[in-house]
């Protein structure tokens, strides 16, 4: 009974609670209104009448500013640095020096990445067969040209143009011409185009060739240009060229769609075209792609062996770089590696050498006689102390391997060709491969028909252990003397080398063994970090927008930004980026916009942004926002006043639509001309 008595007494009071929750929800403006007054905060009741306006609608939002992704400052796998020119904190423009380079390990990765695009050549013989279509893309630069158009086929356009289009890697214009000057790399000249005179640069001046070279601002590659020195000398005319080009090529197919167009500006590894009927199998195009990657790596190895300096890929500040950084060589590791160098320190160096005379040249390599007695060299630019004596060249072998071939003209390496009757000098590691090969002149070849002695070859040698006490220029037996070694017909094995067979370790290919090569060769070129970049010029905000608004928004659109830290002042922003995945967030998906400013001297990373976005104008009957009232999903308006209290009264349900932010459309419950009330509270105002 008790129970029942203290049930009712609860339910009483949770109708009573009931009760006075309702009377207090009615009587909320008088209470508010009261409570303003109590407490010494004025308000006031506005009226507006509903009217056409031309609405501007505004999208808002806001983040806090983020630098630019850092750019890699990187050379390839085995380049070594011989000095820094920048330290940290640094700031540099795009192609300022970053650090000097080691002629010989660019010359060591040149071989290397020759030998990958060898076996990469080989790797797509083997795959041509059938497959769809393809995707060509290009490096970062600006777009020169484009020859092909959809529907061309391939080879059509590349018998016409030579490539499918040309990318400037670098965004410059360059003009070569025969001038005798001592103009150096630096100097300044003056370019006369087309009637208009412009300042260039002098990138080298080498045997005779004067090279300029200046910004690209969309100038036609063959025009001829006149060069002026600085004193007013005219040094000669020559027609421009892309100063650093690559190239979009293939070999068969349709151009089905072209994504870029000239004078079009491409990020890393854009989409280029797109190509169909290509024939070949989604192996032959990975290997295609790799292909392409290597090429492009050798051709920044050539030009970092052209002028043995790193430099910056773009505008930044440096971070990242290590002064004791392992890539950095050693006053000891110099003499270790300098191979082609005027003076290595012959107790420290690091190579086998042996001596040969080509007898016969193939497609494929060469035939040779070997001297089997190793030679040590201390300066590889005056080889007159080498044996050259071939009486003693008895031993037979064939080479295949791709190891570059140099000659000394007495102040540069030069690439060289091999004939027969060559003198070669061979450098290699003690690994067994052959990094170098050095001609030095011919000789006439010994009689065919003489009979030669076979020559026992000598033992294995490691010529990086100081401590055996062998002598490298004492023959030892062979395993069998009575066999003399016979050459064969020079062919592609593996990946080519010398054969020696039990000749101090030098008894099969050169360079790396097939497999690893495949593995190597798999996983693209390799580099290797040497500094970050982070761009100064312009800065990032990222801004949440609600999937309602996502589609108002375009990519290249104008729109304003203000810095908290940088009150008083409004800056330009371009929508550069916009997220195509949303994420939900109370009950709806947020979309992530990308707004990118130019960076004031003032403006830090982290600070505080809006973001406002004029996102087009409508025309209707408007009334203030602060009019609307919202309740549960229902928008309402005022539309008298309560005689007793002064209170808007009398609400009416309206629709509404497009808003500025400050005023907004309804699209019904309201006519032109009506009248609505609303409270406005002053203590509020600023």
């Amino acid at each position: 009974m008790k129970k029942a008595k203290n049930k009712n007494l609860r339910r009483t009071l949770g109708f009573l609670a009931l009760a006075a929750l309702t009377a207090g929800l009615a009587a909320m403006p008088l209470l508010t209104r009261q409570a303003a007054e109590s407490e010494a905060y004025p308000v006031s009741i506005l009226s507006a009448q509903a009217e056409r306006r031309e609405l501007t609608r505004v999208l808002s939002g806001g983040g806090t500013l983020q630098a630019e992704e850092a750019v890699s400052v990187t050379v390839p796998q085995g380049v070594r640095l011989t000095e820094l020119l920048v330290k940290n904190g640094d700031t540099v423009e795009a192609g300022d020096p970053i650090a000097r380079v080691d002629r010989v390990t660019v010359m060591q990765a040149v071989a290397d990445i020759q030998e990958e695009l060898a076996s990469l050549q080989k790797q797509l013989e083997s795959e041509r067969t059938a497959s769809d279509s393809e995707t060509l893309t290009a490096p970062a630069g600006l777009v020169k040209a484009v020859y092909a158009q959809a529907g061309d086929s391939v080879e059509t356009v590349m018998l016409r143009c030579g490539c499918l289009a040309e990318i400037s890697l670098d965004s410059k214009m360059a003009v070569k011409v025969e001038a005798d000057t001592t103009l150096r790399a630096g100097d300044k000249v003056i370019v006369t185009l087309n009637g208009e005179e412009l300042e260039a640069a002098v990138e080298s001046n080498l045997e005779g060739v004067l090279t300029v070279t200046f910004p690209d601002e969309g100038y036609t590659t063959g025009d001829t240009a006149a060069l002026t020195g600085p004193g007013g000398e005219a040094l000669g005319t020559g027609t421009l060229e892309i100063h650093s080009p690559w190239r979009a090529v293939a070999t068969s197919g349709t151009v089905s769609q072209v994504y870029v167009k000239e004078g079009q500006t491409l990020r890393s590894k854009g989409s280029l075209l797109r190509l169909t009927d290509m024939g070949y199998s989604a192996q032959y195009r990975m290997l295609s792609s790799l292909h392409q990657e290597y090429a492009e790596q050798l051709a920044a190895l050539f030009r970092l062996y052209q002028d043995l300096t790193l430099t910056a890929p773009a505008a930044g500040l440096i971070t990242g770089l290590d002064p004791d950084s392992p890539l950095l060589l050693a006053a000891s590791q110099g003499a270790q590696v300098t191979l082609l160098a005027n003076a290595p320190d012959g107790s420290d160096a690091q190579y086998v050498n042996f001596v040969g005379q080509v007898t016969e040249v193939g497609t494929d390599g060469y035939i040779m006689r070997l001297n089997p007695q190793f030679l040590s060299v201390t300066d590889y630019t005056d080889l007159s102390g080498v044996p050259r004596d071939t009486a003693a060249m008895t031993y037979e072998a064939i080479y295949t391997g791709g190891a570059p071939v140099y000659q000394w003209d007495g102040s540069n390496w030069n690439s060289a060709s091999i004939s027969a009757g060559d003198l070669l000098l061979f450098a290699g590691d003690s690994g067994g491969s052959i990094v170098w090969v050095i001609r030095m002149g011919s000789a006439q070849l010994p009689d065919p028909e003489e009979p030669v002695d076979p020559v026992d070859p000598p033992d294995p040698v490691d010529p990086a252990d100081p401590s055996d006490p062998s002598d490298p220029s004492d023959p030892s037996a062979p395993s069998d003397p009575s066999e003399p070694t016979e050459p064969t017909e020079p062919s592609h094995s593996g990946s080519g080398g010398v054969s020696l067979p039990s000749f101090g370790g030098y008894g099969g290919s050169s360079g790396s063994a097939g497999s690893s090569t495949q593995q190597q060769t798999q996983t693209g070129p390799a580099t290797v970090e040497v500094a970050s970049l982070v761009p100064q010029a312009s800065l990032t905000i990222p801004v949440t927008i609600d999937e309602r608004d996502i589609h108002s928004l375009t990519l290249g659109q104008t729109v304003q930004v203000r810095v908290e830290a940088l009150s008083g002042r409004e800056f330009t922003g371009t929508v550069t980026e916009i997220g195509r995945i949303g994420a939900s967030s109370g009950g709806s998906s947020k979309f992530t916009v990308t707004v990118e400013l130019r960076r004031e001297e003032d403006m830090l990373p982290g600070m505080s942004a809006s973001v406002t976005a004029a996102l087009g104008t409508e025309t209707g009957v408007a009334i203030p926002v602060a009019a609307l009232v919202q309740t549960g999903s229902r928008c309402v308006v005022y539309t008298s006043l309560d005689e007793k209290t002064g209170d808007p009264a009398s609400p009416v349900e309206v629709t509404p639509g497009f808003s500025d932010g400050e005023y907004v459309l309804i699209r019904s419950g309201l006519s032109e001309g009506d009248t609505v009330y609303y409270p406005y509270y002053e203590a509020l105002e600023g």
